[in-house]
């Protein structure tokens, strides 16, 4: 069966979608994280003004997942590596067995399609543009990843923003599982849109939520919080730094 044009537009386009959408969500988890290290460097002036600094850092993991609402992972961003225009070795070039039985016939021949078009032995360095060299090595190396660990859904995402299509599948199968991967990207987006750290970055003029914040931070610390009017006062020195 195969693609329309039609069909490979909007397959491509929700394809564009989802790298966006992970780019954003990494972007604002790396954000996320310096919001929680403000908020840890708060709570160890609060620390340090009621005398009970223990020189350690004042929000352990646990209490740091809630403030954040989520951990660093390696993300699927195909823009989250550094570009060169140097040839750049790809970890672990060696074959990957697409010939097992727990294989789709799709992605075995979705696979050979990227293979041949991105790996190292096969890319031109001295006529393709740097940034395509370095999308493309990167791009090999994480579907490489993806075939090893059988996530079809995003072999099939990364051979559709190389422009290779499959037609062993529907359009409506692939759209389905392009549809979940966005899904996916933008609910991280919500999450950390959700976490206490980002409402704490983004919503700075709100004093009274930065109160509650930082109140609900020493509660889970067990350090009693300082007096609004002191709190109130710190907030501002700690901003006007």
């Amino acid at each position: 069966m195969s693609l329309s044009k039609r069909h490979k537009r909007r397959l491509k386009e929700l394809s564009r979608m989802i790298e966006s959408t992970i780019a954003v969500r990494d972007e604002m988890v790396e954000i996320n994280l310096e919001y929680a290290k403000e908020i840890e460097e708060f709570i160890l002036l609060i620390q340090k003004q009621q005398g009970t600094d223990d020189k350690k850092s004042s929000i352990d993991k646990k209490e740091n997942s809630v403030i954040v609402a989520d951990e660093k992972m390696p993300s699927d961003s195909i823009k989250s590596e550094e570009t060169t225009s140097e040839h750049q070795s790809v970890t672990n070039n060696e074959p990957i067995n697409t010939h097992d039985d727990t294989t789709p016939p799709w992605a075995k021949s979705l696979w050979k399609k990227i293979a041949l078009k991105c790996h190292p032995d096969r890319l031109n360095f001295t006529k393709l543009p740097s940034l395509e060299l370095a999308k493309r090595q990167m791009l090999f190396s994480k579907a490489r990843n993806a075939c090893a660990d059988q996530a079809w859904e995003k072999l099939l995402y990364y051979g559709i923003i190389l422009d290779e299509y499959i037609g062993d599948l529907t359009m409506s199968e692939q759209y389905i599982m392009l549809e979940k991967q966005y899904n996916d990207a933008a609910a991280g987006v919500s999450n950390v849109q959700s976490s206490l750290a980002w409402k704490w970055g983004t919503d700075w003029k709100n004093i009274d939520m930065r109160i509650q914040i930082i109140t609900v931070c020493c509660q889970s610390k067990n350090i009693i919080p300082p007096s609004r009017e002191n709190l109130m006062s710190m907030l501002i020195k700690f901003e006007s730094e």
